[in-house]
């Protein structure tokens, strides 16, 4: 039998209530957890019924869990475009990589996670802007002062990334999320600089343009503030839907 990542056999249709609803593959589709384990092509796939899901969703790559023998694998839908999830592969579209998780500097402790599960929510700690291999981004300093408002709404679609990069490694797929809830955009700034909203759009319009406006729309609030850590330019919290 081979294994779950190999492709000695690409793609194979499962059933669901006696029709054929989508394709399988044995690569890359299931998760790490599960990708050692042996994987009988042959054995029947016990999944719901399926095809009284929407069209809609059956079609937007959304995960599923089905069971082989004792074994539940998660599989992600079968399209015309390939087993890429929709998130992963709108990313490659635009040409955006996410960083690495964040290499601070010697004696930084992080009592806490980037990012906080809790049944259908993940609350995403403060980030700062990083660089692909995880290190802390410039420029550093304040909006109005050594930073231009142009240069702060940039950092603020790096930290964007830093965030995605985050969510991706706690849940596995980015087409887990559902929905963003809320963002909060914290700018340093000198003393009057009145335009923290403008700096975070970089951040607004990141999210919207990966996710699109029915996932991608969030409340949201931006303030200025004396100073951050690592003197960053910009920091973000935020709060996401999510379906396991």
């Amino acid at each position: 039998m081979p294994r779950g990542n190999d492709s000695v056999r690409e793609r194979q249709p499962f059933l669901a209530a006696g029709r054929s609803v989508g394709m399988m593959t044995t690569r890359n589709c299931l998760t790490p957890s599960c990708s050692k384990a042996k994987l009988d092509l042959n054995a029947k796939l016990q999944v719901p019924r399926l095809c009284s899901v929407p069209k809609e969703i059956r079609t937007s790559h959304a995960p599923m869990l089905v069971r082989v023998g004792t074994a539940n694998f998660k599989l992600a839908w079968w399209t015309r475009e390939g087993c890429m999830s929709r998130i992963g592969g709108r990313l490659k579209e635009l040409g955006l990589v996410l960083p690495e998780s964040l290499k601070g500097p010697p004696g930084l402790v992080l009592p806490f996670p980037w990012v906080n599960v809790r049944r259908d929510r993940a609350f995403v700690s403060g980030h700062g802007p990083q660089e692909a291999d995880g290190s802390p981004s410039g420029p550093f300093g304040s909006v109005g002062d050594s930073i231009s408002l142009e240069q702060g709404r940039e950092v603020a679609r790096k930290v964007g990334l830093s965030i995605l990069g985050s969510l991706q490694r706690e849940l596995g797929d980015l087409d887990h999320i559902t929905g963003w809830c809320r963002v909060f955009g914290m700018v340093n700034c000198v003393p009057g600089f009145d335009k923290p909203s403008a700096v975070i759009n970089g951040f607004s319009d990141l999210i919207l343009e990966v996710f699109g406006p029915e996932i991608g729309r969030h409340a949201r609030s931006a303030v200025g503030v004396a100073g951050l850590p690592l003197n960053f330019p910009v920091e973000v919290e935020a709060e996401v839907m999510i379906a396991h």
